[in-house]
């Protein structure tokens, strides 16, 4: 049950709410008619925009399709032959293609051939009937023309082979009249050339129906539209009775329709009446443009709209204010109580990523200023150990400057950057963590320092350095060494910079393990695992191949050193005192793969030496350089 204190305090703020609801349901209902009313000046504007593109679009769609068609026809194997060899086999060929193109196409009405004295050769039309019916004839020879001085022909001869004309936009012209009904058309043409001569052999010209397009141009319920050519006068409008004032003789232009606001446009701009240069996609010197101004219909639109949504607003204001009202009111005290719930969650939260996610903040030297109790718990030392420390101090001793270079330029040019650290803790024990650091920054923006946020990743980097260890001697398994193998070949093909295969094989393993067993050969195999392992180059990399085999990679290393290490080691062992068999001698192929090698190829090449050192009687070095060299060591059986 509500307290009296309780009730008079909600009804004042009820009342204090409904109030400032009436006051703020008025002020958003002239406000949001003024602005409704403004926003229509920038919806006209898309609209017009809209129109603009669609526009632009659909006359390049026409335009580049009719090219296309006709350019396919003039740069074809079919015109090629009939303008260089004019016989009637070609001629049928050329007719066939030409009937196929008009059929085709939706918007060529008209496909001529001319050769290269202006003769008509063929000529396809596509008839309109009245009822309705579309057909396609060719014009019969004693109907063809002779084309040489008109216009079209005389542009079109003295372009280059590729390139085309397009006439201005105007009215189908038969027999000297315009024909009726009107048939808008647009003429595109392109040489024909001979390729071996490089002469020219006529024309192909395409008349293009050009009234869908201008209906797109044109037409719309929302705008009007005009279509002007450079001196004013209109091709094609939304109102049908200004088209074509050219020809019609009407008077028509964009001044007489737009009167002083044409100029007014021209100098200064107006964005509900706009103009767009059409002139770069026709490229024939006609200079059109299209104009656009929202229509009445848009207007009167516009303006109903914005009353109804100012009046709408006022009745959802008043609507929403009063249970609103009833609600807030009582609301304060259960928001303070989620309040108080979601800073405890928060704290909670909080208290696990500080407990189980390292963070640590530096300076831009990188000195610790501050870090979290997981960074303690993961590094062994205590908070106060580390604030005012360098974040150095968890680097393993093998850790190089240069190992960080890259970190520090992202870091130093205001980037982030998420990479891994192998670590040591307080007592020296190893630690990996996959680390986020970005940069931080004062209120005035100034970088002041860098925060890292890490997580634990020792688990998985010990699964990864078990899962690429041989289980025996502890070299490299041979999954590992085929990946260093692909590392070293990129490298190679990438810089040029060659790396040798040094392919191991304990000579008679078999009868050490037939003579002292299986457990002697494997304490045979330890040891000359760890023979290889400590003196072979710090950059070498060496793994069990499998068996009594071992491989050793030496990067960036010519044929030469490489079998100087191989000499090494085969010496080495010969020369080792084994506590359980005595001696015991390795045999040894050595290979180089080089830029333009194929790493099979460097693997088979090394087989095949080590085979033949073996077949030498062991306990040798055969390489690419001296393969049939025999190489004596202390130790060598001679049988």
């Amino acid at each position: 049950m509500m307290s009296p204190t309780f009730l008079k305090s909600y009804r004042k703020y009820i009342s204090y709410f409904l109030l400032f609801g009436l006051v703020i349901a008025v002020v958003s209902s002239f406000a949001s008619y003024f602005y409704f009313y403004n926003f229509s000046e920038k919806l006209v504007e898309q609209r017009i925009k809209f129109q603009f593109e669609r526009a632009e679009s659909a006359s390049r769609f026409f335009i580049e399709d009719t090219k296309r068609k006709i350019s396919s026809l003039s740069e074809s194997q079919v015109a090629e032959q009939y303008a260089t060899s004019p016989i009637n086999q070609y001629l049928l060929k050329l007719e066939d293609s030409m009937l196929n193109i008009v059929r085709s196409s939706s918007n060529i009405y008209q496909l001529r051939y001319l050769d290269e004295y202006g003769d008509e050769i063929v000529k396809i039309e596509k008839i309109q009937r009245l009822d309705a019916e579309v057909s396609i004839k060719k014009t019969e020879t004693r109907d063809l023309q002779n084309k040489y001085k008109r216009y079209y022909f005389q542009k079109t001869k003295g372009m280059h082979r590729g390139d085309y004309y397009i006439s201005h936009l105007d009215l189908n012209n038969e027999n000297g009249r315009i024909e009726v009904p009107y048939k808008p058309t647009l003429r595109v043409s392109t040489p024909v050339f001979d390729t071996k001569k490089n002469t020219f052999k006529g024309i192909v010209i395409a008349n293009m129906d050009a009234s869908y397009m201008l209906r797109i141009l044109t037409k719309s319920s929302e705008l009007d539209l005009y279509l002007a050519d450079k001196e004013g006068f209109i091709l094609s409008a939304s109102e049908p009775d200004l088209n074509w004032s050219r020809y019609t003789r009407s008077g028509y232009t964009i001044r007489s329709e737009l009167g002083q606001k044409y100029e007014h446009i021209r100098q200064n701009g107006d964005p509900s009446i706009q103009m767009f240069d059409m002139s770069g996609i026709f490229n024939n010197g006609e200079g059109l443009k299209l104009v656009a101004k929202p229509s009445e219909k848009l207007y009167s639109t516009l303006a109903r709209d914005a009353i109804q949504s100012s009046f709408f607003t006022l009745l959802v204001v008043m609507l929403v204010a009063i249970p609103l009202g009833a609600y807030i009111s009582y609301t304060p005290s259960k928001n303070a109580f989620e309040l108080q719930r979601i800073t405890k969650t928060n704290q909670l939260y909080a208290n696990i990523i500080d407990q189980h996610v390292p963070i640590v903040d530096t300076d831009l030297e990188g000195y610790i200023t501050r870090c979290n109790d997981a960074i303690c718990t993961l590094s062994g030392y205590k908070r106060r150990e580390l604030i005012g420390k360098h974040s150095s101090i968890f680097q393993t001793d093998e850790a190089q400057p240069k190992d960080f270079s890259v970190m520090w330029r992202e870091l130093n040019d205001g980037r982030s950057w998420k990479g891994e650290f192998h670590n040591k803790s307080k007592s020296g024990q190893s630690f990996w963590v996959s680390s986020y650091i970005i940069p931080k920054y004062n209120d005035d923006g100034e970088k002041i320092g860098y925060i890292s946020v890490s997580t634990d990743i020792t688990d998985k980097k010990n699964l990864e350095r078990y899962s690429e260890k041989d289980t025996l001697t502890g070299l490299f398994n041979r999954s590992k060494i085929n990946r260093i193998l692909d590392i070293e070949q990129q490298r190679t093909q990438r810089y040029s910079i060659p790396f040798t295969l040094l392919l191991i094989d304990v000579d008679h393993f078999k009868a050490i393990n037939d003579n002292y067993g299986h457990l002697i050969g494997d304490e045979v195999l330890k040891e000359v695992s760890n023979l290889f392992r400590f003196n072979i180059r710090q950059t070498d990399y060496v793994g069990r191949w499998g068996g009594e085999e071992f491989i050793v990679v030496c990067p960036q290393t010519e044929i030469e050193e490489g079998k100087y290490v191989a000499e090494k080691l085969c010496t080495l062992i010969a020369q080792f005192d084994f506590e359980k068999v005595g001696q015991v001698t390795v045999s040894i192929g050595v290979s180089v793969f080089e830029s333009g090698s194929g790493l099979s190829q460097v693997l088979d090449s090394a087989d095949q030496n080590l085979y033949e050192a073996k077949e030498s009687g062991r306990n040798r070095v055969v390489s690419d350089v001296d393969k049939y060299k025999v190489l004596h060591f202390p130790g060598h059986d001679q049988t």
